[in-house]
């Protein structure tokens, strides 16, 4: 049976619900004179009388219950109540129902199975605070604290505290707007101090400038458990030294992630957290490590203390989010060397593990390595001996920083460095049905860059390169131990590419890609890419045939024109069918520069322009 409420109406989720009594009336339809007041903060409440057990929780049947609270148990506690002893000393002792799953904190301190009471208390269960008052108690309506609950840890504090949330700091009216704003003017130029050093008492300045009635102000952190010290602080009155800090209160602030106010000797207190902003997660309230302490000596009204409140709240925010705002910013300058501006944007604001998890996807995977890096490292090493590692590694850096600037120029994520070879990869961590255009249009840059003629001093000088690209499944992420591990990926398609690579000195050309690539680039139309057939072909040690292309640029920027690749492509199409003699006529008005065609032409002499009897139109490549 649901009775009325001690202190008003509940708010949605709070009901308290009155049990029958021994004279068959009920709980709630008494005065509490005689029993003990268990009160949610801003809520219901019900009485415990002599005789009686109580239980509180989320379930319908409990005389309690609070239902807008998801950590909560059906029935979290019981409180019970001996029959009255006549000597006045009244006792509750509270019963945890959870088996320590959710804990009770009584008064900051853990409940462990049971406690008894004596005196007011206040407890924390869950999102929720409890008051719980003896028979013989005062009320004091400063001590129900505002808004609803969300903290699991409060610290002991004096009677005439209040605790503040976003809510009930939203309905709090400004006061001195003019000395506020001015304040918070100043704002932009503190947060643009480099350090802390710096920052700080610039910091403390402005807070004392907006809090009118305040003798200090310290920026206060935690050093150890249970201990805080203070970092910064300014003062009316200097010669008065560094303010100790409350502990208790610093403590419970910070704790619970909310601004609390409470009495101080013979003045007021209050710590306002610097927390992250929220990552948008319902009911976040994660302890936090710092916080803003306000102190004043005159005795003013709690609630003109709230538009002070209030006002260092929003200086702390906007110095959570400035901080978090330099930290990403700190994070994403670590990243950008390894990751392309592509997955940065993916990762997002907030970079979590998860999502650079290894997945499976449609990659397009680039593998480039150097040619003539052997012959010219044996030059070097004979020259100078030992002493032309250095000279080495910075030729070879040279050219890994060609192949890595085309990568990220098209989107891609270098994956791997493997000696004087790159490996890079498109499709991840989103799909991307432009994958194979992008992978193909870095391989055609990179191979363009070291194509050019460079002086004897240049270090990419004597350097050339092959590069296969391949596209198909793939497992991409971060991939390794847990003690180390690379964003990379895995995968056929990754040794397919390796193997493409490899078919570019038989086949005499610098970018080879499978029939997958060669397809989605010509279906896509790009003008800086053309696509000619190269043959079927087994690599050494696969035994799967694949219809291998070369990837060239525009007519504009090549020596071949679309005529030449007209005529080559009808060549591949001839030999591939048997009509060799075909192939070996058309051949005949190639250009002589274009050096793909001795990979036919060796085959043609080889067999003197017959093709086998078991020919299936399949080359079998041993070389590389």
């Amino acid at each position: 049976m649901t009775g009325r409420t001690e202190h008003g109406s509940a708010p949605p989720g709070v009901a308290g619900n009155s049990a029958p009594d021994a004279d068959g009336g009920h709980a709630g339809d008494r005065h509490a004179d005689d029993g003990w007041t268990i009160a949610v903060d801003g809520g219901g409440s019900v009485v415990v009388r002599p005789g009686q057990s109580l239980s509180v929780g989320r379930s319908a049947l409990c005389e309690l219950r609070v239902s807008n609270d998801p950590r909560l148990s059906r029935v979290h506690f019981r409180a019970t109540m001996p029959e009255s002893s006549g000597d006045g000393a009244e006792t509750l002792t509270i019963h945890d129902r959870t088996d320590g799953q959710n804990p009770i904190f009584c008064n900051g301190e853990r409940v462990e199975g049971s406690r008894r009471l004596h005196e007011p208390t206040r407890l924390a269960a869950g999102r929720t605070r409890f008051r719980v008052t003896p028979p013989t108690a005062d009320a004091d309506e400063e001590t129900v604290f505002p808004g609803p609950a969300s903290a699991s840890f409060l610290g002991t504090l004096t009677e005439g505290t209040l605790t503040f949330d976003a809510r009930s700091l939203a309905a709090v009216p400004v006061t001195r707007p003019d000395r506020r704003f001015e304040a918070v003017a100043r704002l932009p130029e503190v947060l643009r101090t480099p350090d802390d050093l710096q920052r700080l008492p610039a910091l403390c300045g402005l807070l004392l400038a907006g809090v009118q009635d305040a003798t200090t102000v310290a920026v206060v952190s935690r050093c150890g458990e249970g201990e805080y010290r203070v970092k910064e602080w300014a003062g009316r009155n200097e010669l008065a030294g560094p303010p100790t800090p409350p502990d208790e209160l610093v403590a419970a602030s910070l704790n619970a992630n909310e601004a609390i106010l409470t009495p101080d000797g013979g003045g007021w207190a209050f710590v306002v957290p610097i927390a992250d902003p929220d990552d948008g997660r319902p009911g976040r309230r994660e302890p936090v490590d710092r916080g803003l302490l306000v102190q004043g000596r005159n005795r003013v009204p709690s609630a003109e203390r709230a538009a002070d409140v209030r006002f260092v709240t929003l200086v702390a925010e906007i110095l959570a989010a400035a901080d978090r705002s330099g930290r990403l910013e700190r994070q994403a300058a670590t990243l950008r060397p390894f990751l392309p501006p592509r997955v940065l944007e993916a990762l997002g604001e907030s970079p979590d593990p998860a999502a650079l998890a290894p997945a499976e996807c449609i990659a397009s995977v680039l593998f480039c390595d150097l040619r003539g890096f052997s012959r010219t490292s044996e030059q070097i090493l004979d020259e100078r001996g030992s002493a032309g590692l250095s000279a080495l590694l910075e030729r070879v850096s040279a050219a890994l920083s060609v192949m890595t600037h085309r990568i990220r120029e098209s989107g891609g994520v270098t994956g791997d460095f493997l000696g004087d070879a790159a490996l890079a990869f498109w499709g991840w961590p989103e799909a991307d049905p432009l994958a194979p255009v992008r992978a193909a249009r870095a391989a055609v840059r990179i191979a363009a860059d070291f194509a050019r003629k460079r002086p004897a001093g240049d270090p990419l000088a004597g350097f050339r390169v092959g590069v296969g690209v391949a596209t198909g499944p793939a497992v991409a992420g971060r991939i390794g131990t847990e003690d180390q591990a690379k964003i990379t990926v895995f995968g056929p398609t990754a040794n397919f590419a390796s193997r493409l690579e490899g078919l570019c000195g038989p086949l005499r050309v610098p970018v080879v890609c499978d029939a997958a690539t060669a397809d989605a680039v010509a279906a896509a139309g790009d003008p800086s890419l053309r696509v000619r057939p190269l043959g079927t072909v087994r690599p050494a040690k696969m035994r799967r045939a694949e219809r291998v292309s070369e990837l060239l640029p525009a007519a504009s920027d090549s020596p071949l024109s679309d005529a030449d690749l007209a005529r080559y492509a009808e060549a591949v199409a001839a030999f591939t069918a048997g009509d060799w003699p075909r192939a070996a006529e058309v051949l005949q008005s190639h250009p002589a520069a274009d050096l793909a065609q001795d990979f036919l032409r060796v085959r043609l002499a080889e067999h003197h322009r017959t093709a086998p009897p078991d020919w299936d139109g399949v080359i079998r490549v041993d070389e590389k």
